[in-house]
């Protein structure tokens, strides 16, 4: 990721986190409808001008709730990058993984942090911020067990121990000059 949060370092063509804590996950009410639209790309990538072909937010939680293996990015404190793939759920629109390792250093000198999936042809690419569990709602966790449990033969034994993503940006999409949809949550 390049740039920071007071604005400083490129862009690349597309849009990046900007700060935004984000709101959903663990909140118990109602979902958070994030906000569709194109992501920026450079000129000739052909990514179309118009919204038709906009994937739906459900199609791109669909991916997340059934992916066993996930992709983390963080940055290290000399800011080299450093992915690994990790066992996780997405629930209450927010991806919840435990674990520790360098990455879980990482991120208390930078809290931002990009979860994708394995797939070039199916594009999830979530980038948020990260934090350590505290307190979860029961019903959450219950639900964070269930999907851990129906991918893998385990299932975490406490919330204090996950880490939760909440998403301020989402990038996904089929075919990059179909359907490229940018979802942002709220600011």
């Amino acid at each position: 990721m390049s740039g920071n949060e007071n604005g400083s370092g490129s862009r690349s063509g597309s849009d990046l986190l900007e700060g935004v804590p984000g709101t959903p996950g663990g909140s118990g009410g109602e979902p958070i409808q994030p906000e569709r639209g194109r992501p920026r790309f450079p000129k000739g990538y052909g990514v179309p001008a118009t919204p038709d072909g906009l994937l739906e937010w459900r199609w791109v939680e669909e991916r997340l709730e059934r992916a066993k293996n996930y992709w983390i990015c963080t940055t290290r404190p000399d800011g080299k990058p450093h992915a690994r793939p990790i066992w996780g759920a997405w629930v209450d629109q927010s991806f919840f993984f435990d674990g520790g390792g360098r990455w879980s250093s990482y991120m208390g000198e930078n809290s931002q942090m990009t979860v994708h999936l394995e797939s070039g042809d199916e594009v999830v690419i979530v980038e948020g911020h990260v934090e350590s569990v505290t307190t979860l709602e029961p019903a959450v966790f219950a639900t964070v067990r269930a999907q851990y449990g129906s991918k893998y033969e385990y299932k975490p034994e406490a919330a204090q121990g996950l880490f939760q993503v909440r998403p301020g940006l989402v990038f996904c999409w089929t075919k990059l000059d179909k359907d490229p949809t940018r979802f942002r949550f709220g600011r």
